[in-house]
């Protein structure tokens, strides 16, 4: 009787044994992924969704929760006006934010100047002109 229990005590040490690495596995393959992000810190997303918004409250400034800017990315215009029904002529940035810039090669373009930073888009819509402003500000701490 004691032969056995040994037995059933050491298996359920080596399936304790398997959880723990399976574990670390699961933890090293998730900083390998790392790379991806939130949807709430994506400014792709965050600018597409609050500017839909600013269309239907035109008059009003929309603002985006707190959005990391990285470096080496370009946020262009085409790409984050989403289905909100404008065209990129109607869209325009203000850069108030000293780590991001208009890029030089393209004017519908901004990118973090030299480091990854984190900022947030006031977006406001003129009904009278049909365009809008996407102010690039920093977070607010």
């Amino acid at each position: 009787m004691k032969n056995a229990l040994k037995g059933q005590a050491f298996d359920t040490f080596k399936l304790l044994i398997a959880a723990i690495v399976a574990i670390s596995i699961l933890g090293v393959m998730m900083g390998i992924i790392g790379g991806t992000t939130l949807p709430g810190s994506d400014p792709n997303h965050e600018i597409k969704s609050k500017l839909s918004s600013a269309v239907i409250n035109a008059g009003n400034t929309v603002t985006t929760s707190t959005i990391k800017f990285k470096f080496g990315d370009t946020y262009c215009i085409t790409a984050l006006k989403g289905n909100s029904g404008l065209d990129d002529d109607q869209i325009d940035f203000d850069v108030q934010h000293n780590g991001i810039e208009i890029s030089p090669d393209d004017s519908k373009c901004i990118q973090a100047k030299s480091t990854d930073v984190n900022g947030r888009a006031a977006i406001k819509c003129d009904p009278s002109t049909a365009t809008c402003t996407i102010t690039i500000k920093p977070a607010l701490n």
